[in-house]
């Protein structure tokens, strides 16, 4: 599965692109925003590092599309709560970013069962994966293992490699969108954003 770092930017890159009628001209916030939400499902590890366990409920029901229409309602309530003017577009930040998740989990490397991620719960208790794996596994430990040996676990020389071809794929794939969009709306200053 992939890096929050990978996660990221291709929560930043989606969010960019799909958003219709977007001109460019992002603001920091919103890039932040779209990086977090595209790390969300992986918050399920938090649970269990109370508890000793840190992959103990990860890749479950946080890696489905029910948590991510959840996250979206959840954040849409929010910023409506808070008199955000574009909470439409924080709902967008929310959903996309969320399902682009699910995306690069379902075409990485899972190294521990069950396989692939729960998709379709509660309709469904299959886990999917692709045959076409784009991205590598991080170590995190494996089920069952203490907070302790998932931490040593992670700083390895495997996950550096994993972590350079997310930044190579997808650093340069959301660079070019930001540079792009960013061209764009200079060149159409008064464009509604």
């Amino acid at each position: 599965m992939c890096s929050p770092i990978g996660h990221g930017l291709a929560g930043i890159a989606v969010g960019l692109i799909s958003r219709p009628g977007f001109k460019g001209g992002f603001s920091f916030s919103l890039y932040l925003y779209a990086f977090f939400s595209a790390n969300v499902p992986d918050l399920d590890f938090l649970p269990g590092l109370l508890i000793g366990d840190i992959n103990r409920w990860h890749h479950s029901y946080s890696h489905t599309l029910f948590a991510a229409l959840l996250y979206t309602v959840l954040a849409l309530l929010a910023a409506r709560g808070f008199g955000i003017k574009k909470w439409r577009l924080v709902g967008w930040l929310s959903l996309i970013p969320y399902l682009s998740h699910l995306l690069l989990d379902y075409l990485s490397l899972d190294r521990g069962a069950p396989f692939g991620i729960p998709l379709l719960w509660p309709l469904s208790d299959d886990y999917f994966y692709s045959e076409l794996l784009l991205f590598g596994a991080i170590d995190h430990g494996g089920f069952g293992a203490t907070n302790t040996e998932a931490l040593i676990d992670i700083f390895n020389y495997a996950n550096l490699l994993v972590i350079t071809r997310e930044l190579l794929i997808l650093g340069l794939l959301t660079g070019s969108i930001v540079t792009l969009k960013t061209i764009y709306s200079r060149s159409r200053p008064n464009q509604d954003q």
